[in-house]
């Protein structure tokens, strides 16, 4: 199964960190089999593949995507986002979540 329909071309404006460290902006685009993050300076950015869907008990969808990140400080490495995203009227998409480093105890938050 691909990204939900609704959830694709819209850009999904959030912010994360790392650990506990400063939040810093993303933006995040996905189409049918994944997408790509990028921060608005373009100092970190990285592809996104799908690899799971399903529906979320309070709404929206939760998505289970690997990223590899292909610029900024953990370029050449990958892991894991689980995302719950809700829409917000027409256009915007309200996002919380987490990510993890593949081979590292290494985490991270993603909000709107």
């Amino acid at each position: 199964m691909p990204v939900p329909e609704w959830l694709r071309t819209k850009e999904i404006t959030a912010r994360f960190r790392v650990a506990q460290e400063d939040w810093q902006a993303v933006t995040i685009l996905l189409n049918e089999d994944g997408g790509r993050y990028v921060t608005p300076d373009n100092n970190q950015s990285g592809t996104l593949q799908y690899l799971a869907h399903g529906k979320h008990p309070l709404g929206g969808e939760v998505l289970v995507l690997h990223w590899l990140e292909q610029k900024g400080p953990l370029e050449g490495n990958t892991g894991i986002d689980t995302l719950w995203l809700q829409p917000q009227g027409d256009y915007a998409i309200k996002v919380s979540g987490t990510f993890f480093l593949d081979r590292s105890h290494d985490y991270g938050e993603i909000i709107s």
